[in-house]
């Protein structure tokens, strides 16, 4: 926190008058600004042998002497700026670990297993909120669904005019919908970076109802 900002963060108890001296993430630029840092910080690493979201770092390598090497050129960063890391939120030389709510393994992205189970396990919803709820689930799975805006149409759709819950109708279509998505959800494909000089094929996909 800029000294010149701290009376900016000026909170009163009743007895007394306290501010922050380090920033905390409660405030609402508080992420883009730490973010901000982290770009900075780390602009000569980032993309190449790490990436950073926030307060999550991960450190990708490819051999044993360039992780320790990679592993030793960000801890000279975090001294520089004076960073701590939590000991028990790190770990180290794992062939694959979760990062930002995705699988990374040497050969690819895979979706976290609690993001799909979420969904396998739902019942058919019987509210307009529930319906809003499966959509969000489904938002951090679409990128391993061909077609996926296609295949959520029905369920969207069962949201139209509705503006309580007694307009509520959960449709034939979006019932069938909902069982062919977690057929998909059950059998994701793992999403690999292209090798290079691979020949790249693109797929356009485009129908009266949605674009994917």
């Amino acid at each position: 926190m800029a000294a010149a900002d701290e009376e900016k963060t000026v909170l009163h108890t009743g007895q007394r008058v306290y501010c922050y001296t380090k920033m905390p993430f409660g405030l609402k630029h508080a992420g883009a600004t730490y973010q901000r840092l982290m770009d900075k910080a780390f602009e000569n690493q980032m993309g190449r042998n790490i990436e950073v979201y926030v307060d999550d770092l991960v450190i990708k390598s490819h051999t044993e002497s360039e992780m320790v090497r990679d592993i030793a050129k960000t801890f000279q960063t975090l001294r520089k700026i004076n960073m701590k890391l939590n000991l028990k939120k790190c770990s180290f030389e794992l062939a694959e670990g979760v990062f930002l709510g995705y699988v990374i393994t040497p050969e690819g992205i895979k979706p976290c297993p609690d993001k799909t189970s979420a969904v396998l396990q739902l019942p058919s919803p019987q509210t307009i909120k529930e319906v809003q709820s499966l959509n969000e689930k489904l938002a951090s799975l679409n990128r391993f669904l061909s077609k996926s805006a296609e295949k959520s149409l029905p369920l969207f759709q069962t949201l139209k005019k509705c503006i309580k819950n007694s307009d509520f109708h959960w449709t034939t279509e979006a019932k069938h919908a909902f069982q062919q998505l977690k057929e998909h959800l059950s059998a994701l494909p793992l999403l690999a970076a292209p090798k290079p000089q691979e020949e790249l094929i693109m797929y356009l996909s485009a129908t009266h109802g949605a674009i994917s």
